[in-house]
């Protein structure tokens, strides 16, 4: 990925609870991102996350930085 690259990111994760009931969540995440520089990337993202009981929506703000 070039400096200066727009990008897509998404990700489904699924959580299993041996010790009690076995589904204990599910994370949905969408986000886009731009790369600064070879070390440094920023990402702005949806997450969903489905408990048994419930659900939790979520924005997330990341930084990476590579060294």
């Amino acid at each position: 990925m070039n400096k200066g690259t727009l990008y897509a990111s998404a990700y489904n994760e699924i959580f299993l609870n041996a010790q009690g009931a076995t589904f204990d969540r599910n994370r949905v995440y969408g986000g886009l991102g731009y790369k600064i520089n070879n070390n440094i990337r920023l990402e702005l993202g949806y997450m969903n996350q489905l408990f048994e009981n419930g659900n939790r929506d979520q924005i997330n703000t990341i930084v990476l930085v590579n060294f």
